[in-house]
């Protein structure tokens, strides 16, 4: 019985994967979800428009997306961490 999923490529799967939190190297295709995905215009956030509109070239726009992404996501840690009990070690 043959497959109805057609073979993705690896750089797809790759991409989509790591677009939440992407690691500093990424393919082109992953870059461009990155991007996509965090510069979607329904976003509203000041500082995403900023990127979004800016006149940077791929690779700094990436940069600071990428530099967005771990300032939310170290906020979001810091939200989500129990408090801590008095006494505890």
């Amino acid at each position: 019985m043959g497959t109805i999923i057609p073979k993705i490529p690896r750089s797809i799967l790759s991409a989509v994967r790591w677009h939440t939190i992407p690691p500093a190297r990424l393919g082109v295709i992953g870059r461009c979800l990155v991007m996509a995905d965090a510069l979607e215009p329904s976003r509203n956030d000041p500082i995403r428009d900023i990127i979004r509109r800016g006149k940077y070239d791929p690779s700094q726009r990436y940069q600071l997306v990428l530099e967005q992404k771990k300032v939310r996501h170290q906020k979001h840690k810091a939200k989500c961490r129990p408090p801590i009990a008095e006494g505890s070690p």
